[in-house]
């Protein structure tokens, strides 16, 4: 989903360089890898990549693992489709679950996902888990309104005077 060199890589990078100036003045691995805090076989990899392909070795290679299937084109319009609500994407009850956004994706899209990735592009957009109140379909809010105004009080514990 993220596409761009985050910031941690772009540090690491400017790292990886910056031992670089202490190769050519023949310092050993060891001191700097105790300068930069980090494994001496870490400092020899940068060593070797530097003697076989100079600055272009110590380069950030970019994120890892796949590309996601949705731009952020696609991100916005199912962000837009989420928007409009549950109803207004053709499910009878306000309510959104993860079966049910997976098929809006899909419909928005053309790209189908299982549940579990489904929250993780839901919180890449900003979306979190939010559970209804439930409460009973016999209440009568006129009823408790009354029973806290008149019988709770004197239910309550009274502070020592």
């Amino acid at each position: 989903m993220k596409t761009h060199i985050t910031k941690r890589a772009t540090w690491l990078e400017r790292r990886r360089l910056h031992a670089v100036g202490w190769f050519a003045k023949g310092k050993k691995d060891v001191w700097i890898a105790r300068h930069f805090r980090v494994s001496p076989v870490a400092v020899w990899k940068w060593r070797q990549a530097w003697n076989t392909k100079k600055q272009e070795g110590l380069k950030s290679k970019g994120p890892c693992g796949v590309k996601g299937k949705l731009d952020r084109e696609a991100l916005r319009k199912v962000d837009r489709a989420l928007l409009q609500g549950p109803e207004q994407n053709g499910f009878s009850t306000p309510l959104w679950t993860l079966d049910r956004v997976a098929e809006v994706i899909e419909t928005v899209t053309g790209v189908s996902y299982y549940r579990g990735h489904v929250w993780k592009i839901l919180r890449f957009l900003g979306w979190s888990s939010q559970k209804p109140v439930r409460r009973s379909r016999e209440r009568n809010e006129k009823a408790i309104r009354e029973w806290k105004k008149a019988i709770w009080p004197s239910l309550q514990k009274r502070g020592f005077a």
